[in-house]
């Protein structure tokens, strides 16, 4: 199965949902732009998209998705020896995503060489530069003034809020 990951990976791009410019049933994907090659196939079924492809020599890999109440799910993954009856490595897999995000914060060793080039250090300076900063920890908070290593300005700049940082900046999305 060590070719199972690349293939698929390699495949999805012609498989995604585009705008279309025709009607695509409702659960189909639109294929259009898929193109067939040997080993891989693709197709619109009841149940969703259903892609198989070679795996390692003598065996094929299917993998049949669809969208369950507005989620993506993998109805399937299987394997079989070429021939023989699937076998269900994986069923009803639906993604799980946990978004955390917090405040970008430009730190000072970064700020020092705009400084010293007479860069204005504007919002719109440090929102385009604070996403270069290298060691910044936006969910860190204990990040306080004087701990030592590459901290942002205590007091804060421009539009950027100082130190310590506060739990109100962090946002937990499920």
């Amino acid at each position: 199965m060590k070719y199972l990951a690349g293939v698929a990976l390699a495949a999805l791009p012609g498989l995604v949902l585009t705008a279309a410019r025709a009607p695509v049933p409702p659960g189909a994907c639109d294929l259009r732009n898929y193109k067939a090659m040997a080993g891989l196939t693709a197709a619109n079924g009841p149940d969703g998209l259903a892609i198989a492809w070679n795996g390692d020599p003598g065996r094929e890999v299917r993998m049949r998705l669809a969208i369950d109440g507005g989620t993506p799910t993998i109805r399937d993954l299987a394997v079989r020896r070429t021939g023989a009856a699937w076998t269900v490595v994986a069923a009803h897999a639906q993604p799980e995503f946990r978004v955390v995000s917090g405040i970008r914060r430009m730190s000072s060793q970064q700020l020092q060489p705009l400084r010293e080039l007479g860069v204005p250090i504007t919002p719109a300076v440090v929102d385009e530069k604070k996403w270069d900063a290298f060691w910044d920890a936006p969910l860190d908070l204990n990040l306080q003034p004087g701990r030592g290593g590459n901290r942002p300005p205590a007091q804060g700049i421009a539009n950027q809020p100082g130190l310590p940082r506060q739990a109100q900046e962090i946002s937990r999305n499920r």
